[in-house]
């Protein structure tokens, strides 16, 4: 397949795989073709003998990126999630133990090391090391791993560091081990597979979304005597709460961009290049040829199909309810079932039910969660914030009636849809209301650089309209005159 259809950037990205570059590094900005092109990267590679992976984000990417590989007659390139490609090669044994959340790990401590059970918050600092040694590229735990805001508990508990190290390096073996009947983590295994290395049965490997990577499968990716090409959006990077890396700004190798978008007009990418200018991008983003994309500044859609794009989940339940006040009847939650599944059992928690269908709650009370929740939230995961909202909710009963009632609607019906901006990574709509407030200056008056990203993937979602709170301006007025040193880098 030659290159026609391409643009100049990319063909470049193209050619550099055809050509055999033993690492790209592509720099795509929202709706710049990327997936368009890395199939045709893929086609040039297959047309030559070589055997193609493709790693992607999540599952729903994977489904995604399968089918256009399909279409695209190119069945043979396997597309896989980091942690699928670690769960294939890792024993049934230990798969049957992996559960979400690092709060299921602390009664196994409380075995091992009787002093958790005694000194509370102890197991909850080293459950967190352990967590961060799996996110890491080290080749052992320490206690080093265990976060800045956690070691106090240790000297409350009287354990020093080289000891806390040591604890935490005879956890992991425990919890590897495949008999130890120990309860771990997916990000374990995945770990696990970094530590005893494996060779892979490909020629080129594309890296989608490379701004989020997981540090362990990136250095395994790196170990491979394959063609390596990291692809992503380092201003869509998310996900640095959760261990992931920036695979674009660490790894080296021939750099391209992707700068023009197909998604938006002149007005909304200004917008997003006053937020790349903020991160200190010097490239800017190029808008679409032919497209007029409307920026409304303090206004919101009068009627008509939208999607809403909150700061976060109790922003995006307030903004399903203005909705459904405005009239709209047909508002699609932009989650899945599992989610309105754990809304229904932490509900059923609050008010002392047993119909809970998560074993990791039935184990619970609602005092002991709301308790584990305020004292480490970072170990329950998604489960503190449905705390917090169940905790904060007048009624949860008709929270849950309005959650199952918007999750009912098909995206194809559905005249509004909400999601938070995270949730919106990877989409696209015609109209896009964005609501709540960015925290865009920390306390000491600096930027914050995952507020600012959280924005620019907001203002590159909409073709049409683009309706933004109207002290975003006034905020981001006060950034781009503040001294170049303090800005977010």
């Amino acid at each position: 397949m030659k290159n026609s259809n391409l643009t100049e950037e990319q063909a470049a990205v193209v050619d550099a795989v055809r050509s055999g570059a033993e690492r790209v590094v592509v720099q795509a900005y929202a709706g710049s073709g990327k997936t368009f092109t890395l199939v045709r990267a893929a086609d040039a590679a297959v047309s030559g003998g070589k055997r193609v992976l493709y790693l992607v984000f999540n599952r729903a990417m994977r489904m995604e990126a399968e089918e256009k590989f399909r279409r695209a007659g190119l069945s043979s390139v396997d597309v896989l999630t980091a942690h699928k490609l670690a769960w294939d090669r890792t024993p049934s044994a230990v798969r049957e133990r992996v559960v979400n959340y690092p709060y299921q790990l602390y009664p196994a401590l409380w075995r091992l090391v009787p002093l958790t059970e005694r000194c509370p918050g102890l197991a909850g600092a080293l459950v967190a090391g352990l967590v961060r040694f799996s996110h890491s590229a080290d080749r052992d735990p320490s206690a080093g791993h265990i976060p800045l805001g956690q070691r106090a508990v240790l000297a409350r508990c009287g354990v020093d560091l080289e000891e806390a190290g040591s604890i935490l390096k005879r956890l992991w073996r425990c919890f590897l081990s495949p008999r130890s009947g120990l309860p771990l983590l997916h990000d374990f295994y995945l770990k696990a597979l970094h530590l005893r290395g494996v060779r892979l049965p490909y020629d080129l490997i594309l890296y989608d979304e490379a701004q989020d990577a997981n540090a362990p499968m990136r250095e395994l990716v790196l170990s491979q005597p394959a063609q390596t090409v990291f692809v992503g959006d380092a201003y869509q990077s998310l996900y640095a709460w959760r261990g992931a890396v920036n695979a674009l700004a660490e790894v080296r190798g021939l750099r391209l961009y992707l700068s023009r978008t197909f998604r938006f007009g002149p007005e909304a990418a200004g917008w997003a290049n006053r937020v790349l200018a903020l991160l200190g991008e010097r490239v800017p983003l190029r808008p679409a040829l032919g497209l007029a994309t409307r920026v409304r500044l303090g206004s919101r859609p009068a009627g008509g199909r939208v999607a809403v794009l909150a700061r976060s989940n109790a922003e995006a339940l307030l903004a399903l309810r203005e909705l459904y006040a405005l009239g709209y009847r047909r508002v699609r939650f932009l989650r899945d079932w599992r989610f309105l599944r754990l809304v229904e059992d932490v509900v059923a928690l609050s008010q002392g039910r047993s119909d809970i269908a998560s074993p990791a709650l039935r184990v619970l009370t609602w005092g002991e969660l709301l308790r584990g929740v305020g004292r480490n939230p970072g170990a329950y995961g998604e489960l503190a914030t449905l705390v917090r909202l169940v905790a904060r909710e007048p009624r949860p009963a008709f929270l849950v009636r309005e959650l199952r009632r918007a999750m009912r609607v098909k995206l194809s019906e559905a005249d509004a849809v909400v999601a938070t901006v995270h949730q919106a990574k990877g989409l696209e709509w015609d109209r896009v209301w964005v609501r709540g407030r960015f925290r865009l200056v920390d306390e000491h008056g600096s930027p914050v650089s995952s507020e600012l990203m959280l924005l620019y993937v907001a203002f590159t979602r909409a073709r049409q309209e683009l309706f933004l709170p109207l002290e975003l301006e006034a905020e981001l007025r006060a950034l781009e005159g503040a001294p170049v040193s303090s800005r977010a880098a």
